[in-house]
């Protein structure tokens, strides 16, 4: 039996060496030295797997080893971050391993790092919670202090470049000198990003710096007023925050607009609103957008009004900051979060004997585009980030300043400028991908999104001068517009009559840029491109019910309750098989972007009749026609008792698009709202229907319907 005093660890050795990938595992002691030195480590590309307990990790603390006990405190601290249960449990729980993860020469080309991190994996329960063990991952960053720049005696995986520790303290001095570089180098070199002075939004809040002899000891430094038709360009900032109890107590109403043209106090402002004051007013602007403030909120014609001046406000502003870890504006911009520093004596034969310093932190999780990996980290870590309203606000923005819990990022539309664009210098995506828990973030539509965006919008130039947008097909105008849907749509919102205005500058940027391609907005989606547009499937149709109230048409995302998706690479094989004849739209109020009323789509199609049948082992709906079956997708939850429930053996329908993917069908799957009219509302999409079975439905339908789609 091991001695619990001297444990074994169990140490995995991955290295590459003339592209072979080799390994060996062993076990060995806890104070076992590493075998390999740093020139080793970076010429074979060697990751060491440790696997213990968490108990073991605690002996080697009791027993004075420093290093093990920053480590030790960082895991701790994230847990309660996190509100995991990290403590000494069973023998069951707790199993722990540690990564040591090196940078691979082209993993150092691509990302300008040069070192790796520490990569936990710990099994853990949810605070406060019975429920199964969950695999609970974290990254950690060791980085050598001391100034002497020899790397003789340090441990092959700890940073050596002590230029990357200005993090963890988001309101701090040195904070503000990042984002003042980050601005400046995108005014000097990022041709879309930068912003000339500009006419400012019919509000802004004027902030001016107030003398000494003009306040007492006890007030801040800065006035506050609202200030109306300011004419003179010049620069202003705008706040992208969620709404909470705080921000209901400070708005500008039809009462209040009088006095707050003289005045705000400075007491009455939530901390976030006091934060994102200081922090204009430090970047040397006298202007900023608040829109609680800016926007008379009793007032209906002026909210819809400047709801519709979303696009110009926030693609004007010369930046915007962004409350991203604050679920409600009183809990302000700035965050302090922990470090551990440590040091040890190093020597070599007898060498003197140096001090050498080290920081373990938590790499922090990056804000990603990507839909999963984002309602991952929403909930504790990005809160702001989950709200339907800020995704054109962090979308619109030329460049935009996340204030996050454990350090700044900066977006803007040219990130591959730069080698990072966070205090933590892991880069935009995270270090391994962004997303807590091991959520996904990666990919062109995370690290390039804004670029991309602009490339949609036929922003960016080319070398002759020429316009790159002219250059883009309409396939990836579509895929361009696709890509918002998704993202979009899995977003929560307070009020779903909000649901298009929240996308209304977005949608107008895509109008101007691509009018005479996409033609009228038609509640999320572009009547030239309808049959396109109309090939989106609900990733969890089958679980989330309809909506209650009105939103869009059932044909239309926009109706959906959850994460949708669009079939937009798909081919095209029958151009006759499905005609949009007519499309009638009732706007609601006189934004042409905003809420509908009313919308019929009149189509000739291809319609066959079956019943809806059910699949009990993938849950998705069946059709059934003619003796043959396929599964489809659900826009909602079918089943479900209600008002649009629907049972085993009711009649539906399904409409053949005409288009192909992967080699089967697309078809849509409507429901009669008349009895024995044409008039339909959709229920699925079935993505995979094989041709033979489509060829079985369809046979004797030789003849297009005329029918209305509600």
């Amino acid at each position: 039996m091991t001695n619990p005093q001297h444990p074994l660890i169990h140490r995995r050795y991955n290295y590459k060496i003339s592209l072979r990938v080799l390994h060996h595992e062993v076990e060995e002691p806890l104070d076992g030295l590493f075998p390999y030195s740093k020139n080793k480590v970076q010429e074979d590309n060697i990751t060491v797997i440790h696997t213990t307990k968490l108990a073991v990790l605690q002996l080697s603390v009791d027993r004075g080893c420093l290093g093990c006990s920053a480590i030790h405190q960082a895991i701790l601290s994230a847990a309660a971050d996190d509100g995991v249960s990290a403590t000494h449990g069973s023998e069951d729980e707790n199993s722990l391993q540690l990564y040591w993860k090196n940078m691979t020469r082209d993993n150092r080309l691509r990302t300008g790092l040069s070192y790796g991190i520490l990569e936990i994996q710990l099994m853990v329960r949810k605070a406060g919670s019975d429920e199964t063990l969950v695999n609970w991952t974290i990254n950690l960053d060791i980085d050598c202090t001391s100034e002497t720049q020899s790397e003789l005696f340090d441990h092959p995986f700890v940073n050596n470049d002590s230029t990357s520790l200005n993090y963890g303290e988001t309101g701090s001095t040195a904070s503000l000198v990042d984002i003042k570089s980050w601005l400046s180098r995108c005014d000097s070199s990022h041709t879309i990003c930068r912003r000339a002075d500009v006419p400012l939004p019919k509000r802004v809040l004027e902030l001016k710096i107030l003398p000494d002899s003009s306040k007492s000891a006890h007030e801040p430094d800065i006035s506050v007023r609202l200030v109306e038709d300011i004419t003179l360009p010049t620069r202003y900032a705008c706040l992208s925050h969620r709404w909470g109890s705080a921000t209901h107590t400070c708005q500008t109403t039809k009462s209040s607009l009088s006095d707050h043209l003289i005045s705000i106090p400075w007491a009455k402002l939530p901390k976030t609103f006091q934060d994102a004051v200081s922090v204009t007013v430090s970047l040397g602007i006298s202007y900023i957008w608040i829109d609680s403030l800016c926007i008379v909120q009793d007032d209906a014609d002026d909210w819809a009004t400047q709801a519709a001046q979303m696009c110009d406000i926030y693609t004007r502003a010369y930046v915007t900051l962004a409350a991203t870890c604050s679920s409600d504006s009183d809990e302000g911009l700035f965050r302090t979060s922990p470090s551990y520093p440590f040091a040890i004596n190093s020597g070599l034969m007898g060498l003197m004997r140096r001090r050498r310093g080290y920081l373990v932190r938590r790499v922090p999780e990056h804000p990603t585009w990507q839909p999963d990996g984002l309602r991952q980290m929403m909930v504790t870590e990005l809160p702001l980030l989950g709200r339907a309203w800020v995704y054109q606000e962090r979308l619109l923005s030329a460049r935009i300043v996340h204030f996050t819990r454990y350090e700044l990022y900066f977006e803007c539309a040219q990130p591959e400028a730069w080698t990072a664009t966070c205090q933590c210098g892991h880069g935009p995506g995270g270090a391994w991908g962004g997303g807590s828990n091991g959520a996904s973030g990666t990919g062109q539509f995370t690290d390039k999104r804004k670029y991309l965006h602009a490339e949609a919008l036929g922003l960016l130039v080319r070398n002759d001068g020429g316009s790159r947008g002219k250059l883009i097909a309409d396939i990836d105008v579509r895929r361009y517009w696709h890509q918002i849907v998704t993202e979009y749509s899995g977003l929560s919102i307070s009020y779903d009559s909000d649901r298009l205005p929240a996308l209304a500058g977005i949608a107008r940027q895509f109008s101007s840029a691509h009018e005479g391609r996409l033609g009228r907005y038609v509640a999320g989606m572009w009547d030239l491109s309808l049959v396109y547009d109309m090939l989106w499937y609900s990733r969890e149709g089958s679980m989330l019910p309809r909506r209650d109230t009105f939103v869009g048409p059932s044909w239309s995302w926009i109706s959906a309750t959850g994460l949708v998706e669009t079939a937009t690479a798909c081919g095209r094989v029958h151009e006759t098989d499905l005609e949009v004849k007519d499309c009638r739209v009732a706007i609601k109020g006189l934004d042409e972007f905003g809420a509908v009323n009313e919308v019929e789509l009149r189509l000739d199609c291809f319609l066959v009749d079956g019943i809806l049948q059910r699949h009990d082992v993938s849950n998705l709906a069946q059709f059934e026609a003619k003796g043959e079956r396929a599964r489809f997708t659900p826009d909602y939850s079918v089943h479900e008792p209600g008002e649009h429930h629907l049972s085993v053996e009711s009649q539906i329908f399904c409409m053949r698009t005409g288009f192909i993917w992967g080699g089967e069908s697309i078809c849509l799957f409507l429901k009669a709202v008349d009895q024995g009219g044409n008039r339909f509302e959709r229920i699925g999409c079935g993505l995979e229907v094989p041709a033979s079975v489509m060829s079985a439905w369809f046979q004797d339908v030789k003849e297009r319907r005329e029918i209305v789609l509600v």
